[in-house]
């Protein structure tokens, strides 16, 4: 997101570079433009020009404001693609004189009227989803048309759309449309989406034999009888539909995804011949017996879950299962899963399984979940030396040592067992997160060793003391000591800092939780006013920081500012020689803690992947743009000699290219994208895959991943992260002496991740992780500024020094000065330089940082809320806001 100042500035710089390169195409999207800059209308040669926004769902869009000079678009009369999604334009009257445009995008604009468009002759894509668009009768004439997307718009009739023989795809979901009856002609249709119509009859589809994708999910389809004949079909979605009967897809031998989950479905016999099928969903539905997917060969994903399904045995041959969801059924016994051995994931919670003998032979296996059953003993999964995750809680096991080789092993709930011994873990280094709650643990000494550790819980024990060493556990983010019997607290749990950075609901968010302890006082009185109070009042209290500071405790000016937080997870900044933030170079990142040789191994074959997944995109597929957009810039940072990888941003880059496939595959699910095709959905899951081994095998994943649990937050708490986040970083665009553009354009990209995909709090990480290191870094210089303005005044002639050596003392003394001591490294390029050249100026810099900071104080201080390594802010600016002492009188 931007604001009218930084977008501006930046769109300048972007006209600028395509008026030299001549490229044909320029993106402004996203810069929150309050006018077009002049400068965009003489280029008379652009093809394409994007001046949308991300949906306000992203969370980071930042809409353009077009409409007022809208007319001005029509000098640019070569455009042939114009994008201005989410932008305040009110009417397409500007188009009248863009005769080549073939591809354009309104959609979450104000537009109520397409009739501007029946010039158009030549357009091929239409995109005015999310409008007030009601009457299609001007696309009537538009016989070029390829692809319309008129979703989530006041749309009833369809009848406009009858003579576009050229329509090869249609997404008219979540509209009032009842008729597909004047499709039925359209021959070249191979994508269509009607997913929350009123439509209830398929019939007039059933001629469309070049459709391969159909999304008619949350309808009143009860009738897939019109689909018999559709050959090329290889994605359905008819989820949440009254379809009881598959039986008329039973021909449907192209078919590689099916979706039929919260149905009246109960007989699977209809699917036994489909054997390109690669995912099933036929979870809550009425299912039974899996007997007739057993020759299924290429089935890679199936979720039965909530069904009446008691017996495996019919998937025993699919040795291309990946991921296999049973819970909540039936299943007693995983016997017939033994030879499955690619399958990743398993949950079969809430089952009647006794015995996981039959998964020992897994070893592929990373996630396992077997909570809610009558498992008892743990060693048939001694050998799963893969397995990242394991959920045993509220079963019957009692021992843990048959895991205590599993050095993979991040994730353990064991509670609500009947666990008492917690010293089978104490060697499972790379363990994060543990949950021994309600067991009968009552000695936590074991875990100390566990030094990685971020997350705790230990409810409901009975636990009478603390380890006095618990401090060994540095890194630990969370610990839920609630409903014991503490009396009171070691003071070496004072001394971990991180409990305090993000304190939040006893239930799930970080900090120290003591609520139903007999605690001595004055601890009742310290969590008394709840989180994040309670946490950061107790462990103040331990450290002893409550009680009355000496008046004349401290005397060094630099001693006197608040201890600056290290760098995290998002990509690691400096201040350069001239001042500015700049992405650390290659060589100043720290290799150490990488696997190198796993590195070295993984990394031409992800590359292989990534370029094969930007070929197979490529193809004249623009449906799939925006996962094109997104595997570009990862193959960027990854196609490069091992040493010059960013760990920090191929991670970032990751996580927003994972975010893209699954939103990707959610479209497609819902018909409203067609399928990739099969080179290129192979391509994106062993992409991730193999991506997500090569991120662990660096320090960088491994910490992002101890990280990130710290950013799960609530809905609310979300909202107000990324307004304060957004208001940051469109402080950043335009302001290159202070924040470089390749840093600000990566602040830009990153902050829509917040709170996304599969795994938030990742996403969030990434969407807050760089904006706080560039935080850090700035208000560090801004702090430098203000500290060494009192040595500096003082050391003028009546100090008896003089401009450089004034200069020098105080460059020597931030270098040694504690508080600077986690961020210097950052500052060090910028202060070597001013120390090659001392002068009463060469600190200049620093002082454009501190005016920023106090500039931008209101949304610092919004940050500051989330504590953290925002934390720090709150005594930054009170330090930042003491006035500057008047320097002294030159020679």
């Amino acid at each position: 997101m931007s604001d009218g100042a930084g977008g501006i500035a930046e769109a300048r710089r972007r006209i600028a570079e395509e008026a030299e390169r001549r490229t044909g195409r320029l993106d402004l999207r996203n810069l929150g433009l309050r006018d077009l800059p002049e400068e965009l209308f003489r280029l008379t040669h652009l093809r394409a020009l994007d001046l949308g926004s991300e949906p306000p769902w992203d969370h980071g869009h930042a809409p353009n404001a077009v409409d007022a000079r809208r007319d001005r678009l029509r000098a640019l009369a070569d455009l042939e693609e114009v994008g201005l999604a989410w932008s305040d334009l009110g009417s397409l009257d500007f188009v009248a004189g863009l005769g080549r445009l073939a591809w354009l995008n309104a959609s979450g604009t104000k537009v109520a009227d397409l009739t501007p468009l029946a010039s158009l002759t030549a357009l091929q894509s239409l995109d005015c989803s999310r409008t007030q668009v009601a009457d299609l009768t001007l696309l009537a004439s538009l016989t070029a048309l390829q692809s319309l997307v008129c979703s989530d718009t006041q749309v009833v009739d369809l009848t406009p759309l009858a003579g576009l023989a050229s329509l090869q795809r249609l997404d008219c979901s979540d509209t009032q449309v009842a008729d597909l009856t004047p499709i039925a002609g359209l021959a070249a249709l191979q994508s269509l989406g009607c997913s929350g119509t009123q439509v209830a009859d398929l019939t007039p589809i059933a001629g469309l034999a070049a459709l391969q994708s159909l999304g008619c999910s949350g309808t009143q389809v009860a009738d897939l009888t019109p689909l018999a004949r559709l050959a090329a079909l290889q994605s359905l979605g008819c989820s949440r539909t009254q379809v009881a009967d598959l039986t008329p897809i039973a021909g449907l031998t192209a078919l590689q995804r099916l979706d039929c989950y919260d149905t009246p479905v109960a007989n699977l016999a209809p699917l036994s011949s489909l054997t390109a099928l690669q995912s099933l969903d036929c979870s809550d539905t009425q299912v039974a017996d899996l007997t007739p997917i057993a020759g299924l060969d290429a089935l890679q994903h199936l979720d039965c879950s909530s069904t009446q399904v008691a017996d495996l045995t019919p998937i025993a041959g699919l040795t291309a299962l990946r991921s296999l969801d049973c819970s909540d059924t039936q299943v007693a016994n995983l016997t017939p899963i033994a030879g499955l051995t690619a399958l990743r994931s398993l949950d079969c919670s809430d089952t009647q399984v006794a015995n996981l003998t039959p998964i020992a032979g897994l070893t592929m296996l990373w996630s396992l979940d077997c909570s809610s059953t009558q498992v008892a003993d743990l060693t048939p999964i001694a050998g799963l030396t893969m397995l990242w995750s394991l959920d045993c809680f509220r079963t019957q096991v009692a021992n843990l040592t048959p895991i205590a080789g599993l050095d993979a092993l991040q994730r353990l709930d064991c509670s609500s067992t009947q666990v008492a011994d917690l010293t089978p873990i104490a060697g499972l280094t790379a363990l994060r997160s543990l949950d021994c709650s309600s067991t009968q643990v009552t000695d936590l000494a074991p875990v100390l060793s566990v030094s990685r550790l971020i997350q705790l819980e230990c409810r409901s024990l009975g636990l009478r003391k603390v380890p006095e060493q618990i401090d060994r556990l540095e890194r630990l983010y969370r610990l839920d000591l609630r409903n014991n019997a503490l009396t009171s607290l070691p003071r070496s749990l004072g001394r971990l800092t991180a409990l305090g950075n993000n304190p939040g609901d006893p239930n799930y968010g970080g900090g120290l939780h003591l609520q139903d302890n007999p605690l001595e006082p004055p601890l009742p009185q310290l969590i008394a006013p709840g989180e994040p109070e309670a946490t950061r009042n107790v462990l103040a209290w331990l450290r002893g920081e409550l009680e009355p500071a000496a008046p004349d405790a401290i005397a060094d000016p630099l001693a006197m500012l608040p201890a600056l937080p290290q760098q995290g997870a998002g990509g690691q900044v400096v201040l350069d020689a001239a001042g500015a933030i700049a992405f650390a170079p290659p060589g100043d990142l720290d290799a150490e803690g990488n696997n190198l040789r796993r590195l070295r191994s993984l990394h031409p074959e992800l590359c292989d992947l990534a370029r094969t997944l930007r070929a197979a995109l490529d193809r004249d597929n623009r449906p799939h743009d925006f996962l094109l957009g997104r595997v570009g810039p990862y193959l960027h940072l990854l196609d490069r000699p091992l040493a010059e990888v960013d760990f920090d941003r191929l991670f970032n880059a990751g996580v927003r290219l994972e975010n893209a496939i699954r939103a990707t595959g959610r479209q497609i699910a819902a018909g409203e994208l067609p399928p990739l095709g099969l080179e290129a959905d192979e391509a994106a899951e062993s992409l991730l895959s193999l991506h997500a081994l090569f991120i662990l095998a660096t320090r960088t994943g491994q910490e992002a991943l101890e990280e990130a649990p710290r950013y799960t937050l609530t809905q609310t708490e979300l909202a107000e992260l990324r307004a304060a986040i957004g208001a940051f970083v469109a402080a950043t665009q335009g302001e290159p002496t202070l924040v470089k553009p390749e840093v600000a354009a990566a602040l830009r990209e990153n902050a829509p991740e917040i709170g996304a995909g599969a795994h938030p709090e990742r996403s969030t990480l990434v969407g807050a992780g760089m904006a706080r290191n560039v935080t850090i870094v700035s208000v560090a210089a801004g702090l430098a500024f203000a500290a060494t303005a009192v040595p500096l005044a003082a050391l003028g002639p009546a100090g008896g020094l003089a401009g450089s050596p004034a200069t020098l003392v105080a460059i020597e003394a931030l270098k040694k000065s504690k508080p600077f001591a986690a961020v210097i490294d950052a500052l060090r390029g910028y202060l070597d330089r001013a120390a090659e050249t001392p002068s009463r100026d060469a600190l200049a810099a620093l002082g454009r940082h501190r005016e920023f900071a106090l500039r931008l104080e209101p949304v610092l201080r919004r940050l500051a809320a989330f504590g953290g390594q925002f934390g720090f802010l709150d005594r930054a600016l009170d330090r930042l806001r003491e006035p500057l002492p008047p320097p002294s009188p030159r020679d």
